[in-house]
């Protein structure tokens, strides 16, 4: 609007209907009227992309596109027939001005239009049994016959307001959603697993409703549900049995690793001349602190002991355990000192954690996998 019209439209002088706001963000906004009344051989303005729509009592009587338009008996045939515009009023003066609402209504495409399936849909599937679930989401749609659209808003609620418009369009998508279900019987997995085979698959199947509305969807994303409890159960069990199964794999993985990485788990030379009977009492070694650390995280991850205790006890007394045994581990004869002890058990805890990728990443894993 320029500046003139601005001033014309300040002090009432305007011959143009329209509005100066910007209404991009409106799926539908009210066009107001003074005193409700559309006024004759005014220019009506329409925004790019919208359309604008004269009701009366309910029902639409005539559609404007895009761009600017003369108001006259010629540009608004059904208003001109339901109010007589051609005919001068009971003075015999010319009919300047009907009652009416006129609404914009944006064309463009519409993103994530939140939806509620509050009505349980039921199937029967031979994998799930019977169940019921109440999907939410969002959806991209776009008007593609503005009459159709506005009268099936109508229909549902004859006095629109703005404040009321996104409970409107929850109605709107509802009853056509669970009509589309309704025709067949869908695996629990479809809302899972396979949830975008399922939202690929709905859109055609949805439109054949919504097109008699003057809507056509674009995208549909189940984002959340709610489901019967036989289902939830079912599901619970599944969760705890892959739990189960990874801890069982995250075990058998440590231990594979610690087996792979015999020559530097306890600082052993390479060029020590070792006997096979000595690789497999390493081999035995290198299981019975696996066990006992094993242990030591589920006690530590119960609250047990801390993390320091673990570190500087559990693995030196193992350790220690095995100098005793082995006269002439490492090249330690059997006087040796408690300072090569000590240096001893300091070399293998670093390497055992090196070797770990840290306790406590192992330790997390395992509260992570408890919960």
């Amino acid at each position: 609007m320029s500046f003139w019209q601005g001033l014309k439209a300040m002090f009432g002088l305007s011959r143009d209907i329209g509005v100066s706001e910007d209404i991009s963000g409106y799926l539908i906004f009210p066009l107001k009227l003074k005193n409700k009344k559309l006024t004759l051989n005014k220019k009506l303005i329409v925004p790019k992309n919208f359309a604008l729509v004269i009701v009366s009592e309910g029902k639409i009587l005539d559609v404007f596109p895009e761009g600017e338009h003369m108001l006259g008996v010629v540009s608004l045939p059904e208003a001109s027939k339901k109010f007589k515009l051609y005919k001068p009023d009971k003075d015999g003066n010319p009919i300047n001005s009907f009652p009416c609402d006129a609404f914009y209504v944006n064309l463009n495409l519409q993103e994530k239009q939140p939806f509620t399936i509050n009505k349980k849909l039921r199937f029967k599937t031979s994998v799930d049994g019977r169940y019921w679930i109440k999907p939410k989401g969002e959806l991209n749609f776009k008007i593609i016959n503005v009459k159709l659209f506005f009268a099936s808003i109508l229909q549902l609620s004859p006095k629109i307001k703005l404040s009321k418009l996104d409970g409107i369009m929850q109605d709107f998508f509802e009853e056509p959603i669970i009509q589309t279900f309704k025709k067949e019987n869908y695996l629990y997995s479809s809302f899972t697993e396979n949830v975008d085979v399922l939202e690929e698959a709905i859109i055609p199947k949805l439109n054949k409703i919504l097109i008699k509305q003057g809507v056509e969807v674009t995208r549909i994303d189940f984002l959340e549900h709610d489901v019967s409890k036989n289902i939830q159960r079912r599901e619970e069990r599944k969760k705890q049995q892959q739990e189960e199964l990874n801890i069982k794999q995250q075990k058998e993985q440590y231990l594979q690793d610690l087996n792979q990485s015999q020559t530097n788990m306890f600082g052993v030379n390479n060029d020590l001349n070792s006997s096979n009977s000595e690789n497999n009492s390493k081999l035995c070694l290198d299981e019975k602190i696996f066990s006992a650390n094993w242990v030591g995280l589920e006690s530590l991850n119960k609250g047990k002991i801390n993390l320091n205790q673990f570190e500087t006890s559990l693995d030196c007394q193992f350790i220690q355990n095995q100098i005793n045994q082995q006269k002439n581990f490492n090249g330690l004869s059997d006087d040796c000192s408690t300072n090569n002890c000590n240096l001893l058990e300091n070399q293998n805890i670093s390497n055992i954690k090196a070797k770990w990728k840290g306790i406590d990443e192992l330790n997390n894993f395992i509260k992570k996998n408890k919960k």
